[in-house]
């Protein structure tokens, strides 16, 4: 912050409590007898911004003009120089005199810090400009979704994919390591947040401790307020060991359970939310919305009162949501009309005339009635539930069963015609997923270092292949969609797509780049039955290859320019990943490269052992660092040139053949 000061001999001053004027700080009288709309405090070089009468300029301390222009809105000098906005809505820098600093315009400017200034294009992109105007371009050159000020000569700014690094003042990366939350370096530490929590980074953005907390303050003198993920208010230490409890956490809930028992249970049933999901979907039930449950359960097969269960299961998991209905009541049933109170989905429901017809309303109720077009089928069963949150209910009245159910955001993403539905996800992890996590313990004891059959068990298995190859095409269509904006090839060049499924990043590639070839590699049983687009057929090449047996030389008939890992490596063992990196090797042409696309475990932190653990019961595999898989490259002889993060959860490690 720019420090506020006036002409010093003549004594500090202060903006008046109604912000109308400035006052001596000392004698508490007016500076000048002028007054404004609005003012704010002076800065150096002894200039403060006014308004009045819808105009705004820059005063000196007599409250004389400090030029003749007026603008729109006018803000605080810093570094000598004041971001204002014109009459026409644009921002931009002025001098003490009122000069513009530079011809560009802006929709927004911050102050300048450390001779570097934030600006925001008319693209919504984020800038920082030097003290002439010019524009530190970031790599690529299309500016940052946000960006912050300088300080410690550096920056905070945000990529594509919201996550945020630091920056010089050149617009170099300082470190290249990249945050979901990003603070400015405060005596040489920042406060980050990765996918466990906060903690603070040194100027390599790496993490000082192991700990993850809820949030933490700047250290202080070697010390930090922090508050843990169950409540507590600690001071840490630059180790991350905490000094003193400022105050206790809530240790209990308000039904009075142990917080940490609480919590520790929900992890324990975790289960059943995948479960919950499996059956969801294995009986249709997203298919078979929107509806009442009685709807539901006659297009699932099941029962009204255990679709009604199911529903409340899903919405507990916000998967679904009922809408509230009321009837409008006319001179008799037929006359009714289904007013609909929700603005999350659209229906169009008539109710159809059949008993019942001395129905009457309840007052007060959200819900009157909310039925079926085969409403007169089972209408004249409804008894009247008294003090629930329907009017209508069933027998003894579950009421929560009334009303029309729809499927919300999260929940069209277990829909079979999702582009990117993960309905064969739930099923895998709910079925096959969870007996592998169930050998987790025999697996661990074992020393033996062997791959696990599952990826030759589901070629061999049709309907398991097509559910699984389902499932991998909907996590690549979502992780992978900009990997052509990451990853450029030159004309001509052959990409080997190793271990690529049915074809689908293969088929984003080819779309991206008109001119690349492409070999589809995988097992012939995969790619036998691979979803390239016909209209690619001259430039894809299906190569059926086992990984570990097979002689890559001879199956792929000629050497590559780029050898593509996508999420592949990490389904084996170090000795594995380096023989295929070998074999990779020696059908590269001299200064090719091998790409990965991988989950990078995060230095210094505890986040993604799940994942890593669910590997290694699934596949035998495992999740690594940056710095080990740098090593795995370096031992296979490969340097690693590029790393770039995607907008989904892999990372693109390049590395050229040496």
């Amino acid at each position: 912050k720019a420090k506020v000061l006036d002409d010093l001999e003549e004594g500090p001053s202060r903006v008046a409590e109604d912000h109308t004027h400035h006052i001596d700080a000392k004698t508490e009288r007016p500076l000048y007898p002028g007054r404004f709309d609005s003012v704010l405090p002076f800065h150096e070089p002894g200039l403060a911004p006014v308004c009045r009468g819808g105009e705004a300029w820059h005063i000196k301390r007599n409250g004389q003009p400090a030029y003749d222009r007026r603008f729109a809105r006018t803000f605080g000098y810093y570094e000598g120089k004041s971001a204002v906005r014109d009459l026409d809505g644009h921002f931009f820098h002025i001098d003490a005199q009122g000069v513009d600093l530079y011809d560009d315009r802006y929709v927004w400017c911050g102050n300048y810090q450390q001779g570097r200034c934030t600006v925001r294009t008319s693209d919504n992109r984020y800038h920082h400009i030097d003290e002439a105007g010019r524009r530190l371009l970031p790599r690529g050159g299309g500016g940052w979704i946000y960006a912050g000020d300088f300080r410690e000569g550096s920056a905070v700014v945000y990529a594509e994919d919201g996550r945020a690094t630091h920056i010089n003042r050149d617009g170099h990366y300082v470190h290249g390591k990249w945050f979901l939350e990003l603070d400015v370096f405060h005596k040489s530490l920042a406060r980050a947040k990765d996918s466990s929590g906060w903690m603070h980074v040194d100027q390599k953005g790496l993490p000082i401790y192991e700990r993850r907390f809820e949030a933490v303050e700047p250290f202080y003198n070697g010390q930090a307020r922090v508050q843990t993920q169950t409540g507590s208010t600690e001071i840490i230490d630059e180790d991350g060991k905490t000094l003193f409890v400022v105050h206790e956490g809530c240790r209990s809930t308000p039904d009075g359970h142990d917080d940490d028992f609480h919590k520790v249970s929900v992890d324990l049933v975790g289960f059943w939310r995948t479960q919950v999901l499996s059956a969801a979907v294995s009986l249709g039930l997203f298919e078979a919305l929107p509806g009442t449950a009685q709807d539901v359960a006659k297009r699932t097969g099941l029962s009204w009162h255990r679709a009604a269960r199911l529903l409340r299961a899903l919405g507990e998991l916000g998967m679904v949501q009922k809408s509230d209905f009321a009837l409008r009541p006319g001179t008799d049933l037929g006359d009714f009309e289904m007013v609909q109170k929700s603005s999350d989905f659209n229906l169009d429901f008539a109710l159809s005339p059949g008993p019942g017809t001395d129905l009457e309303m309840v007052e007060g109720s959200d819900v009157a009635l909310a039925l079926g077009p085969d409403l007169g089928t089972w209408l004249g069963e409804l008894e009247m539930v008294e003090g629930s949150d329907c009017d209508l209910g069933i027998g003894t009245g579950i009421g929560i069963g009334q009303g029309i159910w729809a499927t919300t955001r999260k929940g069209e993403l277990f829909r079979r015609d999702h582009p990117t539905s993960l309905a064969d996800a739930a099923l895998e992890y709910g079925s096959t997923m969870t007996h592998a996590w169930q050998r987790l313990p025999n697996l661990l004891k074992t020393t033996e270092d062997r791959p696990a059959p599952i990826f030759k068990e589901v070629a061999s298995d049709v309907e398991w292949k097509q559910r699984h190859h389902r499932m991998l095409r909907s996590y690549a269509r979502h992780d992978y969609s900009d990997v052509g904006k990451h990853v450029s090839f030159r004309p001509g060049e052959v990409v080997a797509d190793i271990g690529g499924g049915v074809g689908v990043l293969s088929t984003i590639l080819l779309e991206a780049d008109a001119q690349i070839q492409v070999i589809l590699a995988d097992l012939p049983e995969i790619v036998a039955e691979h979803e390239v687009p016909d209209r690619f057929a001259s430039r894809v090449t299906p190569c059926g290859l086992d990984l570990l047996v097979d002689d890559w030389p001879s199956k792929l008939g000629k050497q590559v320019d780029t050898a593509l890992f996508a999420r592949v490596l990490h389904d084996f063992s170090d000795e594995r990943v380096k023989l295929l990196l070998r074999k990779a090797h020696e059908v590269l042409v001299p200064g090719g490269r091998v790409v990965l696309l991988e989950f990078l475990l995060p230095e210094g932190s505890f986040a993604g052992g799940l994942c890593d653990l669910h590997l290694f019961a699934a596949t035998g595999g495992q999740e690594r660092t940056e710095s080990h898989w740098r090593c795995l490259l370096e031992e296979a002889g490969f340097e690693v040139t590029t790393r770039k993060s995607l907008s989904g959860i892999p990372s693109t490690l390049v590395a050229v053949k040496i």
